[in-house]
């Protein structure tokens, strides 16, 4: 914990991975995993000065000052964050489409019946144009409707891989894509690729999962440590084909 990852280097009997205060970590085996969110892509519009503390690329590692935020963007992480304000906060939504095509279903379903209960104001086919400094508080000035200055802005508009970091861990790619083996390790021995680094811009929490599950049983099970992981124990069937009470059904 606590910990930032400058660099990964390759020893003869495994990797060290760096921090940048200079201590290293020895391991056999390295997986990274931390999607392409670490760089995240910023509007092409300027943010004033004085806003800092206002406008945000996540909300995670800052207290989002409300109560009236702006989420913008119209992927997964754009309704996620939208939910994750929307109860202590009044939470608008501007996406420069005028449908959300881009939500997994669950996060469509959750977001759409949120703005039919008004929980949340939806602006779809808006366009921040730039951005203004209101009294220490940011004012959209928008391309299609009346500018409106809110507490908070959040900027949800995805992020880039982090390809350098990966090509100094002697990662190859293909593009802005690396290039992994079907149990996600690289042409590095022994580094592996899991979640939206492995996803070709098509990232979900699905995938990530899945890679995870994959690394674990196809990589450093069955090459890196020969160990065994059983699949469980398999529902009874019942007479009629069903799964018994209390089974998935």
């Amino acid at each position: 914990y606590n910990q930032e990852v400058q660099r990964i280097t390759r020893t003869s009997d495994g990797f060290e991975t760096w921090t940048p205060e200079g201590l290293s970590y020895r391991s056999r085996v390295v997986v990274i995993a931390v999607g392409i969110f670490g760089r995240p892509n910023r509007p092409d519009h300027a943010i004033p000065p004085g806003l800092r503390g206002r406008v945000h690329f996540e909300v995670a590692s800052r207290p989002i000052r409300g109560p009236d935020v702006l989420v913008v963007g119209g992927g997964d992480s754009a309704a996620e964050y939208v939910q994750h304000l929307y109860p202590a906060n009044h939470v608008t939504l501007s996406y420069r489409r005028s449908a959300l095509t881009r939500l997994n279903p669950v996060n469509l379903e959750i977001l759409t019946r949120l703005a039919e209960e008004r929980r949340v104001e939806l602006l779809l086919g808006t366009n921040i144009h730039h951005l203004e400094n209101d009294q220490g508080h940011p004012r959209a000035v928008f391309a299609e409707i009346p500018a409106r200055t809110f507490d908070s802005i959040v900027y949800a508009l995805g992020g880039s891989t982090p390809a350098d970091f990966l090509r100094r861990a002697g990662i190859q790619a293909d593009g802005c894509d690396p290039v992994v083996k079907p149990n996600s390790q690289t042409n590095v021995p022994g580094l592996y690729l899991a979640g939206d680094l492995v996803a070709r811009g098509e990232g979900s929490i699905i995938l990530a999962f899945n890679t995870g599950r994959r690394i674990v049983r196809e990589g450093l099970c069955v090459d890196q440590f020969q160990c065994r992981i059983d699949d469980g124990p398999t529902l009874p069937q019942m007479p009629s084909g069903k799964a018994p009470r209390g089974g998935p059904g």
